[in-house]
């Protein structure tokens, strides 16, 4: 994986099995830069954390949805607003971690659409 990283629950919470650095998440802000550190890379942690390809998807599902009658339009907004909240709140995202998954999200919608403009 080219970001070999966890997310917050799993680094600072008590999701980590036994490999979180510390018990601090979400009650208390980890200081930084002193709990940033490598984590110890085995087949038990789980990484996949960048991009958030949870991101990606709803937003391509809002993109798709522009179109579509009004029931759809609100139902693709509340589909990315949902999924925003639920990856940062659950701490299964940072924040850049999404911003990185709207860009794959848009690369990939411009690079499928080129073709059809000529």
């Amino acid at each position: 994986m080219v970001f070999p990283v966890v997310g917050p629950i799993l680094a600072f919470g008590s999701w980590g099995n036994g490999y979180e650095l510390a018990d601090i998440w979400p009650n208390v802000v980890p200081p930084v830069p002193d709990s940033v550190g490598p984590m110890p890379f085995d087949g038990i942690t789980p990484r996949n954390c960048m991009p958030s390809l949870h991101t990606a998807w709803a937003l391509s599902l809002f993109i798709h949805s522009r179109g579509g009658p009004r029931w759809l339009r609100w139902g693709g907004t509340f589909w990315l607003v949902g999924t925003l909240i639920a990856t940062l709140g659950l701490g299964a995202h940072y924040g850049i971690d999404l911003v990185a998954g709207a860009a794959l999200c848009l690369t990939v919608e411009s690079a499928l659409r080129d073709p059809d403009r000529g």
